[in-house]
């Protein structure tokens, strides 16, 4: 289950933006909410955006695509399901001369069962991406940095192929 889904930098976006499934204290409604475990935290089963036209709805779906594109075409590729030339297009926030420079940043934190929290961190700048991996399992914390991806200096598109990168 998505708990909240944070991004920075991306598309129309420069500030930090969260989107937060956690419910707030509430008295209405409390039967339809999802139980979370031994922290008796609450989350909403579903959640609307809504805003003006041109307002940046459809780009705040773009970004949880993007984080899924990043993260799941190498596996893809491994698996021979996906070309290797298909690139995974992420544009930065572009109004300003400062932020074009910067990385994007994607915070993922999710639970797939009572037992486990996970947050997975993503930031993608020019010829850099990098993420890190925590979690939590009955009360006791963990965190390990899964991936810090650079690229060989003839490669300047993302995900022009698996082989292209090197681990440091």
């Amino acid at each position: 289950m998505l708990c909240q889904f944070t991004f920075k930098n991306f598309k129309s976006y420069k500030n930090e933006t969260v989107f937060d499934m956690q419910a707030v204290s509430s008295q209405g409604f409390t039967d339809s909410l999802l139980q979370s475990g031994d922290d008796r935290k609450t989350y909403l089963p579903v959640s609307v955006i809504y805003g003006p036209n041109a307002g940046g709805k459809s780009n705040v779906l773009d970004a949880l695509n993007c984080v899924n594109a990043l993260v799941m075409k190498p596996i893809l590729i491994f698996k021979n399901k996906v070309i290797k030339k298909a690139k995974v297009e992420w544009t930065p926030f572009l109004f300003d001369d400062t932020s074009r420079n910067e990385p994007t940043e994607f915070e993922l934190y999710f639970r797939p069962n009572n037992n486990y929290e996970y947050r997975y961190a993503l930031k993608i700048s020019n010829e850099i991406i990098s993420g890190s991996f925590g979690v939590l399992f009955d009360g006791i914390r963990s965190h390990r940095d899964i991936l810090r991806r650079r690229y060989h200096s003839e490669c300047h598109r993302l995900y022009q192929g698996i082989q292209v990168y090197e681990q440091q």
